[in-house]
């Protein structure tokens, strides 16, 4: 029977994006816990792909039925981390047909005209005992079924599914004494660009400064205090940071770090910078740090705040509003990313002691792929999200995040392609700073024309001799200044009139 076929806005009563139904008895089986079941879809809007569903029953007793959301590549279920993944118990699986929900508890960050692929597996199963997939003779918005058995085979029929993808926030704009800045990391030849993201949301190239192809900066904070850039530089594998200067573009110093007086070389995740212009170092022993000035220029020591933090700071910043750190900590093992809230205590100085994690919330789009956030002077989370989209095409969404207690809300902000700029480092600093200007470049020297014979030398009064094209002529017009030559006319103007002043007074004697 041919599918009964619905798409329905995740909006919609919290009813599905898309979905397929019917009444087909035919079925797609899972008998082997080395084979896979999948269904490729394409995502319908950009949201959060929280939940899927499909309709599936069981044959004896497997094991646990698990999915997995991944990308896709060449039409096929790509390998690599999941986008998301849960798993259901054999015992909540029917033995008649019958529609299982599964619920994300970090969810997947879903683009609308993306593929994704929903990938079926049981830990035990055999011609016994078994799962097995209704199927439909076509799809919803070119959904199809694969199955894998050493290999992936495609068909034409589609399992009864439904994904359910909740649409992230409107997008919201800066405050206006906000500006804010993406430094770009591509592997392109030549120079980088900066990307001025000042105009609401508008992704804006600004060629005024481009970066060397050299530099990747992954991450990064505004200090408040020296008015300067502070980025990580993901090209030194996360062991270096340097200070930037927002009005020329320029490097102006790389700036190092001693644990318990030896020069440190541990790999830097994150910098983030509170608005006392204190520096906090977040590494890859998961610990978090406070950089605390030498004496000597660009010399910190890296004092202790908290250790054994859940995960990689990969991503952290300075909250204004409450004055508390965030870090989007990863686990390094492809997983989803986690946005976890860290509490300060501060001496009497307001220098900060001790760090403490109070609570986690769900980054559903970062997988091993957020490196940069930075909060507005509103207390707005803008980040980034940096990941291959298709096989050598590198991209960077951006996010803006609000937050409660335990919660997040994020709106997509836009993409940069790798024809725009690829970034991993977001900055926001204040809209009074002249980004970025450059000095006006300077007028052509005029090419010579050749002349067409040579002056004649003439005799000066002196006796010496002089060429109407010698730098040595007193001509005011070959020293191309016109300053001086409006002095000098000022002053032969003013001798005159002063002389002839004298001639009158003196003949007025004699009269």
């Amino acid at each position: 029977m041919a599918a009964m076929i619905g798409a329905t806005s995740a909006r919609a009563a919290g009813g599905p994006e898309q979905q397929v139904t019917g009444t087909s008895l035919s079925t797609s089986v899972l008998n082997n816990p080395s084979n896979k079941v999948a269904e490729i879809f394409t995502a319908v809007g950009t949201g959060i792909l929280h939940r899927i569903t499909v309709d599936v029953q069981k044959t004896g007793t497997p094991g646990d039925l698990k999915v997995e959301v991944v990308n896709t590549a060449n039409g096929s279920p790509a390998t690599g981390a999941a986008r998301a993944n849960t798993t259901v118990s054999a015992s909540a699986v029917s033995t008649s047909m019958s529609t299982i929900q599964f619920d994300f508890v970090y969810p997947a960050a879903a683009y609308s005209g993306t593929s994704y692929a929903l990938v079926f597996t049981t830990t035990s199963a055999d011609v016994s005992n078994y799962y097995s997939f209704a199927t439909e003779t076509s799809g919803v918005n070119g959904s199809h079924l694969f199955t894998y058995a050493g290999s992936w085979v495609s068909s034409t029929d589609s399992l009864r599914f439904g994904d359910f993808v909740q649409a992230f926030a409107p997008a919201t704009t800066l405050p206006a004494n906000n500006k804010m800045l993406a430094f770009p990391c591509d592997s392109t030849a030549g120079t980088k660009t900066f990307i001025d993201l000042s105009s609401n949301g508008t992704l804006t190239p600004n060629t005024n400064s481009p970066e060397a192809s050299s530099k990747c900066y992954s991450g990064g904070a505004y200090n408040p205090i020296t008015n300067k850039f502070v980025v990580v530089d993901g090209n030194s594998s996360w062991s270096k940071l340097y200070e930037i200067s927002p009005v020329s573009g320029a490097t102006e110093a790389e700036l190092t770090f001693y644990l318990s007086n030896a020069l440190s070389t541990v790999t830097i995740d994150s910098v983030a910078i509170d608005q006392y212009g204190y520096m906090y170092i977040f590494r890859r022993n998961n610990s978090v740090y406070y950089a605390q000035p030498r004496g000597a220029a660009n010399q910190y020591d890296l004092i202790l705040l908290a250790s054994g933090l859940p995960r990689s700071g990969l991503a952290s910043g300075f909250n204004p509003v409450d004055g508390n750190l965030y870090s989007l900590m990863d686990s390094q093992a492809g997983g989803p990313s986690q946005l976890f809230f860290l509490t300060l205590t501060r001496n009497g100085q307001n220098i900060p002691t001790s760090a403490s994690v109070s609570y986690a919330m769900m980054a559903p789009m970062c997988l091993s792929t957020c490196y940069s956030l930075n909060f507005d002077s509103s207390g707005v989370g803008w980040l980034t999200n940096s990941f291959e989209a298709s096989p050598g095409v590198w991209v960077t969404d951006m996010y803006s995040m609000t937050s409660a207690v335990g919660s997040a809300t994020y709106s997509f902000q836009g993409r940069l392609g790798a024809g725009a700029g690829y970034s991993d480092s977001l900055l926001i600093y204040p809209a009074t700073i002249p980004l970025m200007t450059v000095p006006a470049a300077p007028s052509p020297t005029p090419t010579p024309s050749s002349p067409t014979s040579t002056p004649t030398p003439t005799s000066s009064a002196s006796g010496a001799s002089t060429s109407s094209g010698s730098r040595n002529s007193s001509s005011l017009a070959e020293t191309g200044n016109p300053a001086i030559l409006n002095e000098v006319l000022f002053w032969l103007a003013f001798s005159s009139l002063l002389w002839g002043v004298m001639i009158y007074l003196r003949r007025s004697r004699f009269v």
